[in-house]
């Protein structure tokens, strides 16, 4: 007897693997290092500190081979061969477990450990705030990682203050002067003598009508540089204010600020103190107090 119903198919695996939804493992690099499940949410950051530094440097490559010798050394150069190696298998067997025994996030094979790019997704840096180094919690784990951290946090910085650069630009460009502003100051809170960030932030003030800030702006950088480095703000950065100066002022002959140097790094002294009393962090309240410092010591210089 013929039936013109076709019987069910079994489905094969690897089709019922391609059809489950699969949330990716989150990862919270930016300060205090933390990993959230891909299925409920929970954070399930390893305990050691060495699993999440292994966990660290892989999602930084994620959907790269790093061989085994490698990952020992650079966690574990201080013992032999053998033991190294001992120590990297426990750490990705704990490494495992942590992130719910998924062998589809954390892969290896003979010779190599890595994680799956396609389901790691890491936080955005938020444009408010302090700047926070990446990994803040996993210093001094060994000399050989020390160091890779090091590189790691002046690539994410540069990475982040590059895209920070191009946002502010670009909102210039469009004379969305005050919007620009909050991402140049961003800019400053991670490199606070970044010329760049001087001259943006300089038309940026241009553009709301602000010679005085255009002045101030100047000389808080002016200050910075002399006190870190020993110079001046570069010839072109000089030659944009007295630009910017002129056109304004041929607007407004009143608009130039008409504290002296001495007052002016006084009143921005108390500023950052002020400022390193509201701050929200330990971090934020040391650099408030550092640049109120600065501009004391600037204000006692030209006093």
């Amino acid at each position: 007897m013929r039936t013109d119903v076709e019987p069910p198919r079994r489905p094969h695996p690897a089709s019922k693997t391609r059809d489950l939804k699969v949330r990716p493992l989150r990862a919270h690099t930016t300060g205090s290092f933390a990993v959230f499940s891909r299925s409920d949410g929970r954070e399930v950051t390893p305990k050691g500190r060495k699993t999440r530094a292994l966990l660290a440097y892989l999602l930084c490559e994620a959907g790269t081979k790093i061989s085994k010798a490698r990952l020992a050394a650079l966690l574990w150069g201080d013992r032999g061969e053998a033991q190294a190696r001992s120590s990297l298998r426990q750490a990705l067997l704990e490494l495992r477990l942590a992130v719910n025994g998924s062998h589809d996030i954390v892969l290896s094979d003979r010779e190599h450990i890595w994680v799956s790019q396609d389901l790691v997704l890491e936080d955005p840096v938020k444009p408010v705030g302090a700047w926070q180094d990446a990994f803040e919690d996993l210093d001094n784990i060994s000399p050989e990682f020390d160091e890779w951290l090091a590189g790691e946090r002046t690539r994410r910085a540069a990475a982040y203050v590059g895209k920070l650069k191009a946002e502010a630009q670009e909102l210039l460009n469009s004379e969305h002067a005050e919007e620009s502003c909050v991402l140049i100051q961003q800019i400053q809170t991670v490199d606070p003598c970044d010329e760049d960030a001087l001259r943006l932030g300089m038309r940026a003030d241009f553009q709301c009508g602000h010679a005085g800030a255009v002045v101030e702006r100047y000389r808080a950088a002016e200050a910075l540089l002399k006190a870190d480095f020993g110079v001046l703000p570069s010839h072109e950065t000089r030659i944009l204010r007295d630009q910017l100066l002129s056109r304004l002022n041929e607007r407004r002959q009143d608009a130039l600020i008409r504290e002296t140097d001495q007052e002016y790094f006084a009143r921005r002294a108390a500023e950052e103190k002020a400022a390193a009393v509201r701050a929200d962090s330990l971090k934020a309240r040391r650099a408030h107090e550092e640049l109120a410092q600065r501009y004391a010591e600037a204000a006692e210089a030209v006093r």
